[in-house]
């Protein structure tokens, strides 16, 4: 639903808070590039979202 994360940040920021604010691992219905890959292990590695800028 969110397509590629530069296209909607908004929508997987969202997406990722309600996951990780429940301390599950982030697992989203979305089509993710290399980078995006990236960010995900960093965030489920305890990255803070409000240290994320995109």
């Amino acid at each position: 639903p969110y397509g590629l994360i530069g296209q909607h940040p908004r929508g997987l920021q969202e997406a990722l808070h309600s996951n990780l604010s429940y301390g599950k691992e982030a697992v989203l219905p979305i089509s993710l590039d290399l980078p995006a890959l990236e960010l995900m292990k960093q965030l489920g590695d305890g990255l803070s979202l409000n240290q994320w800028r995109p």
